[in-house]
């Protein structure tokens, strides 16, 4: 966005088109331990998450939803550190949210320094070096909208910072509901070689509750009507659905979402996360005893109604 700052057509995050960002290799380079000075002429910027709710929408993105990528991926991990067999995990869509705690614990265990299931639970003392590359401003998920807008004043990105007040929202719900909807109907094949198309649809539909998109509905669609609804009535029905329920319930849903997925994994792994992300928790001031994550009495549930279909 930088890059093409000049261009009236890009005016925020939302009008990159996706070829136009590809991914990359490139990845920092650094001593542990000592400051990076290499990095003291850039204004050096990162944004954390808390590790608990990371590990959720990692898990949801990445392998609840229809993924056939990371299924493949997590087929393999879930035979290395559950001992399940080709029979049991199947291509990996069947990985529950419990699995993939104990498969980041056993790997996080493996290598107790730089271990990590998968990129996208690898700590952030790790991956982002914040000792020794010093950044200048860190922001929290948790409070983007208003940590981002700080981070457009200061690179002077003014057309943004209007764009996104005008309709910031507006355009990261859209963002999301593509994001979640596009790839799948592009994987079908791959998607129906494990799980039937009703179910997938289906999983969409719950990773949009989970990410507070939607209400609680259930998906009013037949096998049959999922087996022959097309991508873009698929979208009309989600937004029709999306109109019955305000922000604040649907913030509120998402709150709710986190502490009853929670409720299905072994207090023991629970236990081994705190001690795993506990140099996260503590830098960036995250709470490892979130009375979410460990109420003071706990009902324990083999099932999360977010993930029955």
């Amino acid at each position: 966005m930088l890059t093409h700052y000049g261009r009236d057509v890009i005016k925020s995050p939302y009008d990159v088109p996706i070829n136009e960002a590809p991914p990359t290799n490139e990845r920092m380079t650094v001593t542990l331990g000592s400051h990076e000075t290499s990095l003291d002429g850039y204004y050096k910027f990162l944004f954390v998450r808390d590790p608990y709710s990371r590990l959720l929408s990692a898990y949801v993105d990445k392998v609840f939803a229809p993924n056939p990528t990371f299924w493949r991926i997590f087929h393999k991990l879930g035979m290395k550190y559950l001992k399940k067999s080709r029979v049991a995990v199947k291509c990996g869509s069947d990985i529950t949210f419990s699995d993939y705690i104990r498969i980041v614990v056993q790997a996080h265990r493996t290598n107790p320094i730089s271990g990590s299931a998968d990129c996208h639970d690898a700590t952030y003392m790790f991956s982002c070096h914040p000792c020794e590359v010093q950044y200048d401003f860190v922001g929290k998920m948790e409070s983007f909208s208003r940590d981002s807008m700080l981070l457009f004043e200061k690179l002077h990105l003014n057309k943004t910072i209007e764009a996104l007040r005008k309709e910031g929202k507006q355009l990261a719900d859209e963002d999301a509901l593509m994001d979640t909807v596009t790839s799948p109907f592009k994987w079908r094949k791959s998607i129906t070689a494990c799980i039937p198309w009703h179910e997938a649809l289906g999983r969409v539909w719950k990773k949009l509750q989970i990410r507070g998109v939607i209400g609680r509905q259930d998906m009013p669609l037949s096998e049959q009507e999922a087996d022959s609804i097309s991508q873009e009535a698929f979208v009309r029905l989600i937004k029709h659905i999306q109109s019955q329920s305000t922000p604040a319930q649907r913030r509120e849903q998402r709150k709710q979402a986190l502490v009853e997925i929670y409720s299905t994994v072994d207090p023991a792994y629970l236990k081994d996360l705190k001690v795993l992300y506990r140099k996260d928790f503590e830098f960036f001031e995250y709470d490892k005893d979130n009375p979410n994550i460990f109420p003071s009495s706990r009902n324990n549930s083999d099932n999360s109604g977010y993930f029955i279909l």
